[in-house]
């Protein structure tokens, strides 16, 4: 057996299966998520495994929490319940149209972001770590959105956490309208 820590994650390999354990799953026996790959896994197997598992969200405003895991490496049960510890519940409307809490969230575990939203113009303009908002409209006079996460590593693409899409991870991103966006850096 081999095992390699990656945010705060321990991966145990027994041949063609790993499995990710937080520090819950590690005290109680239990397996938290198991890969499997069709020959031995190797520590690259890991990493392109965890780049490409989308956290989807559990609750009807869960998009931001969601999001967090996404950009931190974490599972949604994670986030959320490092979320309700600082005060901050899935189930509270008004973080449909709110971005202090997932500022908050994301500074927990030492990531900065943008003190103000920056208006989206292209895809070429953003960081290569940001939080956008789309699906932006008002209801009442009160703006609503819903929180992807943007990445650019070797391409660009978009991870949007809502359990209907059939595909979570996004890299045509022509159909994509950002209203704005919050710049991400790991601190």
């Amino acid at each position: 057996m081999e095992a390699y820590l990656f945010n705060d994650r321990l991966y145990s390999v027994f041949g063609k299966s790993v499995c990710s354990h937080s520090r819950q799953h590690l005290t109680n026996g239990s397996c938290g998520t198991e890969f499997r790959f069709a020959g031995p896994a190797t520590l690259s197997d890991i990493f392109f495994e965890l780049r490409m598992n989308v956290i989807i969200q559990e609750e009807k405003t869960g998009c931001g929490i969601a999001s967090v895991a996404n950009i931190v490496g974490l599972s949604y049960e994670e986030v959320k319940n490092k979320a309700n510890s600082i005060g901050i519940f899935a189930k509270d409307e008004s973080l449909y149209s709110d971005t202090g809490y997932v500022r908050k969230l994301l500074n927990e575990y030492a990531f900065n972001t943008s003190d103000k939203e920056v208006s989206f113009n292209s895809w070429d303009e953003l960081p290569n770590l940001a939080l956008l908002a789309i699906k932006y409209h008002l209801e009442a006079g009160k703006p609503y959105w819903h929180w992807v996460v943007f990445k650019r590593e070797k391409e660009a693409y978009v991870l949007d956490s809502a359990s209907y899409l059939e595909k979570n991870k996004i890299t045509n991103l022509s159909g994509l309208t950002p209203k704005w966006y919050i710049a991400v850096t790991k601190i």
